[in-house]
């Protein structure tokens, strides 16, 4: 696997936990806890026999019956994400009982635990059933309603970042199409602990106080489609000579995102990583990128009538912050696949990581370079 310099994403002087930041106006948490936001599907762990015989005994047993009518006899299992949802949903306070990891390719890298929370959540919106001159008192509106309302306060509040964990072990498991998932990845920003854990294991991970401002999950289908249905419009509504298929858009989109995912990931612990990791998660920002990336042909003479494709990210410091920020410029380039020696398009960015919660403070701007 390739270096970050050869990758382009280069760790900033300046920044929390980095080399040179005494000499830099940057803000940090504690000098011994540096930030991360870093990119990864949402995992969970026993640590001991005893803390999984514990569900074990706990949870429900499943409610399938087998082909003569007769209910299950087998234990709940803890290890099947569906039924620890459902356990959770049910019984909120267990979720500090378990020890929740985020894992890249299946491989725990952080454990986590929920910042202290200053009030709880509800599974879903609670609606109030609607008694205005649509609705009458015994229709079928109103007993739609009122049984949505007594099922969602069927369910006691807890955490957002509790409630966010427990909503993605089921969506990560839960396929809406082939290969496509409910929730296809999560977004964890927060503050790296001097403290470790022992998985069940023997693996020993650092531990991760997770924030709920900029704590996201999301599903990659929903972000395709919605790619490519920009591009469609913007091809026909422009008049773009472009003829292309939504299922090649598709290809086009989804090698986009698995490079973000999968050439550059990373930690998400220095300033450079979680640049690129809060720009990859902003999907307003990403997806008029992608958009804008794939259609960069009208930005250099020559032929319109092909798509450009993704060739490098990187990322450096910006010369020009605000005072106590810590600004990371992110710049995307696109090339065109036919043509090499054509010129290359990038769109860059600014992204403000001095807090767990990354922001964008400058508009996408848009320039070309030499081959």
């Amino acid at each position: 696997m390739s270096s970050g310099a050869d990758r382009g994403v280069r760790s900033s002087s300046c920044g929390c936990g980095g080399s040179d930041a005494s000499s830099c106006s940057c803000k940090e948490t504690k000098p011994h806890q540096p930030l991360v936001f870093a990119i990864g599907n949402i995992g969970y762990d026993f640590r001991t026999e005893a803390g999984r015989d514990s569900f074990v005994q706990l949870m429900p047993r499943p409610k399938e019956t087998d082909p003569q009518g007769l209910r299950s006899s087998l234990p709940a299992n803890p290890y099947n994400p569906l039924e620890m949802y459902s356990y959770l949903a049910e019984n909120p306070w267990e979720s500090d009982k378990l020890t929740w990891t985020l894992t890249m390719d299946n491989t725990p890298v952080y454990a986590l635990e929920a910042e202290i929370p200053v009030a709880m959540d509800w599974s879903r919106q609670i609606v109030v059933p609607d008694k205005g001159a649509g609705s009458q008192p015994g229709s079928p509106t109103d007993h739609d309603q009122l049984s949505q309302l007594l099922d969602t306060l069927s369910h006691p509040p807890v955490s957002f970042v509790y409630r966010t964990f427990r909503d993605a072990i089921k969506g990560q498991v839960t396929a809406v199409s082939e290969g496509i998932y409910e929730i296809s990845r999560v977004s964890i920003p927060g503050v790296l602990t001097d403290r470790t854990v022992q998985l069940y294991s023997g693996q020993i991970v650092p531990v991760v106080q997770v924030q709920s401002r900029g704590l996201f999950t999301w599903a990659e289908g929903d972000l395709v489609d919605a790619v490519v249905g920009a591009v469609s419009d913007d091809i026909k509504t422009n008049s773009t000579p472009v003829t292309v298929t939504d299922a090649d858009l598709r290809k086009y989109v989804r090698a986009f995102l698995d490079k973000i995912y999968y050439q550059f990931r990373n930690l998400g612990q220095s300033s450079a990583d979680r640049a690129l990791n809060a720009a990859a998660t902003n999907a307003f920002l990403f997806g008029d990128v992608i958009k804008n990336g794939l259609l960069s042909a009208k930005h250099v003479p020559g032929p319109e009538d092909r798509l450009y494709s993704l060739d490098t990210i990187s990322v450096s410091k910006s010369p020009f912050c605000r005072p106590g920020s810590n600004c990371q410029e992110v710049r995307v380039t696109f090339f065109d696949p036919e043509n090499e020696r054509r010129a290359r398009v990038t769109y860059q960015f600014t992204m403000d990581v001095s807090e767990p919660y990354a922001i964008s403070i400058a508009p996408v701007h848009v320039f070309t370079e030499s081959t």
